[in-house]
C-alpha cells in the first residue's frame, strides 16, 4: 500500500500495487474489507501514484502503465487514471501520452470540480532525457491544457494546490550532470500553468523534499 486517506463514509480507502496491478481497498472502521479492486492489463506493469476521493463519493486512481517486453522491461509507459465509484467500480479509463515514456506522480482536485496531474514526459521527441508534465483535465478526465517544461529532470514527490488556484510541485533536482549529489527543489506554477519561480536548496550531500503543503 502506497497511500491512505479517510472517506467521507467512515474507514478509510487504501491504494497500492499487487500482483496483477494497481489496487484500490476499501476498509471499514474496524479494519474489515468492505471491497478491494485491482486493475491491471495482460503482459503489462502498472506503477501506483495516486487514490483520493472525489466530491460525488467515488474516486481517482491514477497510476503508470507500459507493456512489458520479453527481458521484463516496461516499454512506452503512459499516465493511466481510472475513475471509480463509491463501490469501487469503474466508471471510466483514460491514458494520457506519446509513443516515448510518460510517468504519473500526483493529482490534485481543483476548486472548479477538474484536477491537475503531475508527471514526467520526454524532453526531446526522440525521447531522450525527461521533462516535469502537467496536465490539466476536467472532472470527466478531458485535456483543458497540458504543458511540458522542457529540460526539468527533478524527481517529484509532493504536488499539492496553492491557496491562489494555482499549483506547487516538490522534490530533487540534481547538481549540474552528477549523479552523486542533488538538491531540495519546489516550483510553483499559475493556474493557467505558467511558472511564477523554481529554486533548489542546496547542502552539501543530497537533499530533498518528500512532502509540501499550503
Amino acid at each position: 500500500l502506497r497511500s491512505i486517506s479517510p472517506p467521507s463514509d467512515g474507514g478509510c480507502v487504501a491504494g497500492g500495487i499487487c500482483n496483477s496491478g494497481v489496487v484500490a481497498i476499501k476498509f471499514e472502521a474496524n479494519g474489515d474489507v468492505a471491497w478491494r479492486r485491482s486493475f491491471g492489463r495482460e503482459s503489462t506493469r502498472e506503477g501506483f501514484a495516486d487514490l483520493q476521493q472525489t466530491n460525488d463519493g467515488g474516486y481517482l486512481l491514477l497510476a503508470s502503465s507500459g507493456l512489458v517486453d520479453t527481458m521484463g522491461i516496461v516499454d512506452d509507459p503512459d499516465v493511466l487514471l481510472i475513475k471509480l465509484d463509491p463501490l469501487g467500480d469503474p466508471v471510466w479509463q483514460k491514458t494520457y501520452g506519446g509513443p516515448f515514456e510518460e510517468g504519473a506522480s500526483g493529482f490534485v482536485q481543483l476548486a472548479d470540480g477538474g484536477l491537475a496531474v503531475c508527471g514526467g514526459a520526454p524532453s526531446q521527441p526522440d525521447g531522450g532525457g525527461k521533462s516535469l508534465l502537467i496536465l490539466r483535465l476536467t472532472a470527466s478526465g478531458d485535456i483543458v491544457w497540458q504543458t511540458v517544461y522542457q529540460g526539468w529532470d527533478a524527481p517529484v514527490f509532493s504536488f499539492e494546490m496553492t491557496l491562489d488556484g494555482g499549483m506547487i510541485v516538490a522534490g530533487y533536482a540534481y547538481e549540474s550532470d552528477s549523479q552523486l549529489s542533488w538538491d531540495a527543489w519546489a516550483m510553483k506554477v499559475a493556474a493557467g500553468g505558467a511558472v511564477e519561480w523554481k529554486k533548489t536548496y542546496h547542502g552539501n550531500y543530497g537533499d530533498s523534499f518528500n512532502s509540501i503543503i499550503a
